[in-house]
């Protein structure tokens, strides 16, 4: 039986979702990115589909909203993630909401193209039903984690995917190279505010992290990886 090699995605158990641009490049040939402002509403739940979106620069959160206002973070999508395609495969009003977190640029490409697209280019739609296998992947991760793990553990896992997507190693440690805050982090956890702040000040009192300025440095990785295996 032959067997399909799948595309490298990185990491598959990491929300922070990030791949090479050329992955979806008859999707995205010959088209201008769209800019959103930071904070801006790309879609929001009930919204009616219109477009398969590809981030190709900064970066935008995908979340799920309460009738009363709560929010649970999906997925944070990085340069060559896609997301709303679920909405247009099905062709349904979109369950999620998306927002950039920063000044991004977005391929915006209208459903009717990428299904014809889809529906010419084999190699596209391999791709994709790879690529909705790794949001699966994602997400059963992500459940397993807030089922069974502890709020540090689950702060420790998080840490370790940053440091894997945006770590720049040197001699103190592992420099993560990118700004978030403690709310940003207690949304993709699952935990409050307040936790997350008191579990990163531990970590440092152990050694483990240090601030530095708008950045976390991991000093200690072999040692968070052992934390964050505390409750396999």
């Amino acid at each position: 039986m032959k067997e399909y090699p799948s595309y490298d995605w990185g990491n598959m158990n990491s929300p922070w979702i990030k791949t090479d641009l050329n992955a979806w490049g008859p999707l995205i040939e010959g088209r201008i990115p769209v800019r959103f402002e930071s904070g801006q509403d790309i879609f929001w739940s009930g919204k009616e589909f219109g477009y398969i979106y590809i981030v190709a620069s900064g970066r935008a959160v995908v979340s799920l909203v309460s009738e009363g206002g709560g929010e649970k973070q999906l997925y944070i999508a990085c340069p060559g993630a896609m997301f709303g395609e679920v909405d247009c495969i099905l062709s349904s009003t979109h369950v999620a909401v998306a927002r950039s977190i920063v000044r991004s640029e977005l391929y915006c490409i209208p459903s009717r193209n990428a299904q014809e697209i889809m529906h010419e280019d084999s190699a596209v739609t391999e791709r994709m039903i790879q690529y909705e296998a790794l949001k699966c992947r994602i997400l059963m991760n992500h459940i397993s984690m807030l089922s069974f793990d502890e709020a540090s553990v689950r702060i420790a896992k998080i840490l370790l995917c940053l440091a894997e997507t945006y770590g720049i190693s040197g001699p103190e440690g592992i420099l993560i190279d990118m700004r978030f805050t403690c709310t940003d982090m207690a949304g993709i956890v699952g935990t409050s505010r307040v936790t997350v702040n008191n579990t990163l000040r531990r970590f440092a009192r152990e050694g483990l992290l240090e601030k530095q300025v708008n950045h976390y440095l991991i000093r200690k990785p072999a040692l968070l990886r052992k934390y964050a295996q505390a409750d396999e």
